[in-house]
């Protein structure tokens, strides 16, 4: 797991970290950097949040907003966006195909970065997050705003379409993963109590209707608030690289990281894939949520 330059905040790797296929885009962007950039018309600057309303509260200038859970799950069945109600968000939101896309939000990030992934799942490359989030633009004295931007007008939106290699689905998660063979990391960013089975969520969201508490065997756990300083931004890249050696990532090592509901999970899954460029790893999106409600699979729970 290499990535180019050192730094001593993972903040600090913008402009050096290896960019996207050539395209000049860093995933991880600075308040910096984009206050040099705010409101250049290449940009869409986009809120998410698991809900909206922190967004009309307050937001960056020239911000969007994107519910998390309404606009980036399916409405009539379980799971993801489809290809074709993805296009249809670009569309509403203003983005073309060429838009730098640079997502953020309140508190630890993590629909932010689960937004991520999608847009990175549907190929669109030219997109990145803003370290530390709202909280981070105002540290550094940017301004928030409670006007609603117009929509820029984007015209037609077409993925070349999902990438098999940033996602793992249900039956290969089992016939493949399951019980962690060789050569194999499969890491659960929940709590420990979660991972132990010992504590469940809430039945309240739509998303999510599991019955059995543990962890899929052969996982180890890796929260994702242990990747987080206290300032709501991540930890210096040579902690987090060494974060993942603890739990078992080799270079040589394929995988795949899950959570309850796919958005704790899209953090590790960023740093991993994105900022430290390991060359094989996964998001179970499914999660928790689905592998916790399936019958006749295994489960492993800590006494």
């Amino acid at each position: 797991m290499n990535v180019s330059g050192t730094t001593q905040r993972a903040g600090a790797v913008v402009g050096t970290t290896p960019t996207d296929r050539g395209l000049g885009t860093p995933p991880l962007v600075s308040a910096d950097w984009l206050s040099q950039r705010i409101g250049e018309p290449d940009i869409a600057l986009v809120h998410v949040d698991g809900d909206s309303s922190g967004y009309y509260a307050a937001h960056l200038p020239h911000a969007l907003p994107m519910d998390w859970h309404d606009e980036l799950h399916e409405r009539v069945r379980r799971g993801p966006l489809s290809q074709q109600h993805f296009e249809e968000l670009m569309r509403r939101k203003g983005i073309t195909p060429e838009t730098h896309v640079v997502l953020y939000g309140t508190g630890e990030g993590i629909f932010a970065a689960h937004a991520y992934w999608l847009f990175r799942y549907y190929q669109h490359h030219r997109v990145s997050m803003l370290e530390g989030g709202q909280r981070a633009w105002t540290r550094a004295g940017g301004r928030l705003q409670e006007a609603v931007p117009r929509v820029r007008g984007g015209g037609d939106y077409q993925s070349p379409g999902p990438d098999p290699s940033v996602r793992v689905g249900r039956e290969e998660l089992i016939s493949r993963y399951v019980g962690a063979p060789s050569g194999v990391v499969l890491l659960d960013s929940r709590t420990p109590q979660e991972f132990a089975g010992k504590h469940q969520h809430p039945l309240d969201l739509g998303i999510e209707h599991h019955r059995v508490g543990g962890h899929i065997p052969g996982a180890r756990n890796l929260p994702t608030a242990r990747m987080l300083a206290e300032d709501g931004g991540l930890r210096p890249l040579e902690e987090l690289r060494e974060l993942f050696a603890a739990s078992g990532v080799r270079e040589d090592s394929d995988v795949v990281i899950y959570c309850r509901a796919a958005e704790r999970s899209a953090m590790p899954w960023f740093i991993l894939h994105e900022l430290l460029r390991h060359p094989q790893v996964r998001h179970y999106d499914g999660g928790w949520t689905e592998y916790g409600s399936l019958l006749d699979v295994p489960v492993e729970r800590d006494d």
